[in-house]
Formats: structure tokens, sequence, C-alpha cells
């Protein structure tokens, strides 16, 4: 598992995308990149089992206790890329044609996988580039 602890932008291609922004956890800290879930008091949480995928984060942000923004849940918001294609490295035992609309799942802010495990469903394989072929990750 490798949670995000710097920003890390992800590559977006086409239209249209969704933006939206949504209310950030208690005592949290974000990084552009991070995949976020939404926790049942409806912040966005970093990804870790349970919550459903809300995308993206667009922006490093500092929710955590004693910052600018107070640390308490809602005290803030967080821009999200909710919707769009998104280029990912994806673990899997080898991708090919087929690999396509498989589903991918993230297991933390930055770890994608086709293995279901107890790992978030956050999309589906649209494009599977010639250098990922037979390979055992992908972007």
């Amino acid at each position: 598992m490798t949670n995000l602890t710097a920003n890390k932008p992800r590559t977006y291609q086409g239209q249209p995308r969704a933006i939206i922004r949504h209310p950030a956890a208690a005592n949290t800290k974000y990084y552009a990149g991070m995949a976020l879930i939404e926790g049942s008091d409806g912040a966005a949480y970093a990804v870790a089992g349970g919550g459903g995928f809300l995308g993206f984060c667009k922006e490093q942000k500092d929710n955590s206790t004693g910052s600018i923004n107070g640390g308490t849940a809602g005290s803030t918001t967080i821009e999200i890329e909710a919707a769009g294609l998104v280029w990912l490295p994806v673990a899997s035992a080898g991708f090919d044609r087929t690999s396509i609309d498989a589903t991918v799942y993230a297991s933390d802010t930055d770890t994608f996988t086709v293995t279901v495990g107890t790992n978030i469903p956050i999309g589906k394989i649209v494009l599977v580039p010639d250098a990922a072929i037979t390979g055992a990750s992908g972007t």
C-alpha cells in the first residue's frame, strides 16, 4: 500500500470531465491525485475499505487540527475530479485486448489493480496500450 504523502497530479484524457466540491474530513491532509471515497458522514476520505468512490483529489489541502482550515469535518471543501478518463498504473497478472472493460479497484490512494479482494471499485479499463500487453502492470 502506498498512500500519497505528496502531490501526484493525474493525467486525464478528453472530455467531459466533472469537477465537484466535497466536504473535507476532520484532521485530514489531502494531496492532488489521491483516490477518495465518501465516508458515512458525507466527507471525503482516502481510499480504505468501504465507502463509495468519489474521484481523484485535484488540489493539496490541509484540514489538520490547527491548520488554517480548522481541522473539523466540513470546515473546508475539496475539489475532486469525479468523472472522466484518467491514466493509471494498474497491476494485473497480464494484460491483453480482452482486458478492456475489466473493473479497476483501488486499495489505497495510489494503488490500482484488477483484483477484487477488499478493494474499492473505481472504474473500467477502456484502453490497453501496446506497451502493457502481457505485462504484470500497465498504465
